[in-house]
């Protein structure tokens, strides 16, 4: 019996865009959830399904596969060698390889999006985890922003996992383009952050719709003339 491609098995690969969409509502509900379980278990654990679900993307056949693998087990050492030293240095290592996983596994998210010829469930569903993924990614720029140049919003929470909340709420409005107002910029450059993801926001359902219909219409034509 040869091996199998998949990291665990074909069925769970089927499935790796509805365990992808999981973990990124984990991520999002993550401060709901401590409530009911002890807060240290709950990071541990989305982490952990983060991290599965991104290697999950890939075939070990494929050439990224392995990279993604040795980036996924550097990140993980890094997480408990930051708990035990807590040092700057461990921690900075920890966000870059956290930030270069996370690059990967979401160019190989648009590419699944992209290269498919015909509508698929697997297709809608990656193409909902991408916006989450563009949704992330506007988190992380503005809590860099935030970071480096205190008061850049108005009206964050004054501590840690408050100003993590309101941050990643902030996110998700400006891409989807609600802006209720209550987070505001304050500085330039985080002005300019909020330009920037509410047009990134705005071209993506823009351009994913048309695909999707592109390729709704294109398999249409297709059934046509096969019949």
């Amino acid at each position: 019996m040869g091996k199998t491609p998949y990291l665990v098995s074909k069925g769970i690969y089927d499935y790796r865009f509805e365990i992808l969409l999981l973990s990124l509502f984990l991520t999002i509900g993550k401060s709901i959830l401590t409530p009911l379980l002890p807060y240290k278990i709950i990071p541990s654990l989305i982490t952990a399904l983060n991290i599965f679900a991104g290697i999950n993307l890939f075939k070990k056949t494929a050439k990224p596969f392995w990279a993604v693998s040795l980036l996924a087990f550097t990140y993980i050492s890094t997480i408990f060698l930051e708990q035990i030293f807590t040092t700057l240095r461990w921690r900075t290592i920890e966000l870059f390889t956290s930030a270069l996983f996370s690059i990967i596994v979401s160019l190989k998210l648009f590419h699944e999006i992209i290269a498919p010829k015909i509508v698929t469930k697997g297709l809608v569903i990656a193409s909902f985890c991408g916006l989450i993924v563009i949704c992330r990614i506007g988190f992380t720029a503005f809590l860099v922003c935030e970071l480096l140049a205190p008061n850049s919003f108005t009206n964050l929470a004054p501590s840690g996992h408050g100003i993590v909340d309101d941050l990643m709420y902030l996110s998700f409005i400006t891409i989807l383009t609600v802006g209720y107002g209550d987070i505001v910029p304050t500085t330039l450059i985080a002005k300019k952050l909020a330009i920037l993801f509410s047009l990134t926001g705005h071209f993506y359902t823009t351009v994913i719709v048309a695909i999707i219909i592109g390729k709704y219409i294109n398999r249409e034509k297709d059934s046509h003339k096969n019949g």
